[in-house]
């Protein structure tokens, strides 16, 4: 895990800086599913480089819905 402060301009823009935290996939998956996530790896590309998709599981949507009840 690394993580990094990040400064971005663009023609004489500038934003504020932002917090960035790179993690390989197993620990995401991990920490998504600790945490009663999904997580799907989407692309793998050269080492280090994935897309994922984290998502609120079935289970939680319904144990949410039904606490509310």
């Amino acid at each position: 895990m690394v993580e990094v402060i990040f400064n971005i301009a663009y023609k004489g823009e500038k934003e504020k800086q932002f917090d960035w935290m790179y993690i390989n996939y197993n620990t995401l998956q991990n920490t998504a599913f600790a945490n009663e996530l999904k997580s799907e790896l989407i692309f793998e590309g050269e080492p280090y480089d994935y897309l994922a998709k984290l998502s609120i599981s079935k289970n939680k949507k319904l144990q949410t819905l039904s606490s509310k009840a």
